[in-house]
């Protein structure tokens, strides 16, 4: 296959640099990634507004990769229509650095990429570690194999596959389960103001969020992973929620102008 692999912690990051290395041997491997940190930037673009700076660089087991001064969505656009010569037959956005659960969906700009390709008509899942500090991806890319060969295997892929790997040696995980996102957690963190002489002023965060509370609700995705289960998370594009419109159109009351 031809694989373009995006990411959100930048071309440098170990863990698009482990996947290059898992599938560069029986694959066309393309890297098309922000040239430096880019996490928490959600599906943003900025390729609407201007010129988006790119850089060729050299990544032992790729065919051509690129460093993009943009956001984790722009480098899977950028990648699609315009620096690989035929359209990727799938793309894969990660490893990223830390987890993609529960309200960190909303946020991560791992998803946000894999969600433009799935906008661009290509298979395409996000894979992350769930440890902030853990650099060895070794676990992560295998389990990034096995769920490759089950995602392209399926016969539909109108979704984006987001893959939660638990921070454990490959043969301590306990298996595979499908999971939702548990209920978001409150994102509400201390704030302060640093003010200038003109007045303005630089509104900084005073204390990181509070550590995610892992409620006892099976088949959520904090609790799944928390014991030992690898979770795939189907994602999709349509944000409305159905049951509310089911209910209303039922009713057949609403507002009149």
């Amino acid at each position: 296959m031809r694989i373009l692999f995006v990411n959100d912690d930048g071309i440098d990051a170990p863990g698009i640099r482990a996947l290059v290395e898992q599938f560069k041997d029986e694959n066309e491997v393309y890297v098309c990634a922000p040239a430096s940190q880019r996490s928490g930037y959600s599906h943003g673009v900025t390729y609407f507004h201007g010129a988006t700076h790119v850089q060729p660089r050299n990544i032992p087991g790729a065919v051509k990769a690129w460093a993009v001064d943009g956001t984790p969505a722009d480098c899977s656009y950028l990648g699609i229509y315009e620096l690989m010569d035929e359209k990727p037959d799938l793309l894969i956005s990660g490893i990223n650095q830390g987890q993609n659960m529960s309200a960190d969906i909303v946020y991560s700009g791992t998803i946000g990429a894999a969600c433009e390709g799935l906008i661009g008509h290509v298979p395409s899942i996000a894979v992350s570690w769930c440890s902030s500090t853990d650099t060895d991806f070794t676990t992560a890319a295998k389990v990034t194999q096995k769920a490759v060969d089950f995602f392209m295997s399926q016969s539909v892929h109108d979704y984006v596959l987001s893959v939660n790997v638990p921070a454990l040696p490959y043969e301590e995980i306990k298996g595979v389960k499908w999971a939702w996102p548990q209920p978001c957690r409150d994102f509400e963190r201390p704030l302060a103001r640093n003010y200038r002489e003109d007045g303005s002023f630089d509104i900084v965060t005073t204390a990181p969020l509070s550590p995610d509370v892992i409620l006892s609700l099976e088949g959520t995705d904090l609790y799944e992973v928390s014991c030992g289960y690898v979770t795939l998370t189907p994602i999709g594009l349509d944000l409305s929620i159905r049951s509310v419109l089911f209910l209303q159109k039922k009713s057949e009351k609403i507002f009149e102008l």
